[in-house]
């Protein structure tokens, strides 16, 4: 049957898009869904700041009418400017165990940023560093958390048969608190000096300032991540979408924030 990549161009087409890994992933007990009415605004040009500083295509990959994959081409120019790159990048992969399908929507991803000027694509970004990012190539017997992804292992084949490579490793680091004698010394070491040396406490965060909560914290979050790879700087619009998105959820037992306090010299 042939394949055709067609840009998502109606609600209909939108919808198909987003709702593609319901039926991808059936039956797989890992798999998170996603909340539909959240995909689809984080799509929309017109509601995610993300579109402040970026653009993109969202594209389909039909069979006899069919859907059978889906990809997004963009381009982040927050990203060039702070990386100091000409990055092309795609994200929202999901296809079925179709190389010349995935094979397809890559090519189509390049090419649209090809035609932008971008000298490489890379990916998966939903949309960036601040959204679900990378492939998952391990680990998939463990179900993913907020914002991470889980993937078909037959994914990494497709990706790598339309010719990407690796660009960077991404880890996942787990704690478990709850047997204190499995920890590291030095981590709880560390911990009783964050006060006493650097003047740093840790207490929860409260919802009755929730929106200089969020500040604060991304303050943190910024300064924390400047240096990492492929790391962009959250705008002031897309923190205060985070803080409206994320309010519904915080529970301010759990929910910790950093706080520096000054501390006074010892009088002479």
């Amino acid at each position: 049957m042939a394949l055709e990549v067609r840009p998502v161009r109606s609600r209909s087409d939108l919808s198909k898009f987003i709702k593609l890994p319901f039926r991808l992933y059936k039956g797989q007990p890992n798999w998170v869904p996603p909340l539909l009415y959240e995909r689809k605004r984080h799509l929309d040009r017109n509601k995610n700041p993300f579109f402040d500083h970026a653009e993109a295509e969202y594209f389909l990959a039909w069979r006899d009418g069919r859907p059978v994959g889906r990809i997004s081409a963009h381009v982040d120019q927050r990203l060039n400017e702070v990386q100091q790159n000409e990055w092309g990048l795609f994200g929202f992969f999901e296809c079925e165990n179709d190389p010349e399908a995935a094979q397809a929507l890559i090519r189509t991803a390049e090419d649209w940023n090809r035609e932008r000027g971008r000298d490489r694509v890379v990916g998966p970004f939903d949309f960036s560093t601040n959204h679900e990012c990378g492939l998952l190539v391990e680990g998939h017997e463990l179900k993913p958390q907020i914002l991470e992804f889980w993937h078909h292992p037959y994914y990494q084949q497709l990706l790598e048969g339309a010719g990407l490579v690796k660009a960077m490793d991404l880890y996942k680091y787990f704690l478990d608190v709850s047997d204190r004698t499995k920890i590291l010394p030095v981590i709880l070491e560390l911990a009783d000096k964050v006060e006493s040396e650097h003047g740093i406490v840790v207490r929860n965060m409260s919802k009755k300032d929730f929106e200089q909560e969020v500040r604060r914290f991304m303050e943190v979050y910024n300064s924390a991540w400047e240096k990492n790879w492929g790391f962009v700087p959250l705008t002031d619009a897309e923190l205060e979408d985070y803080a409206k998105q994320l309010k519904p959820l915080l529970d301010e037992r759990w929910l910790g924030s950093p706080r520096r306090t000054a501390r006074r010299s010892a009088p002479r």
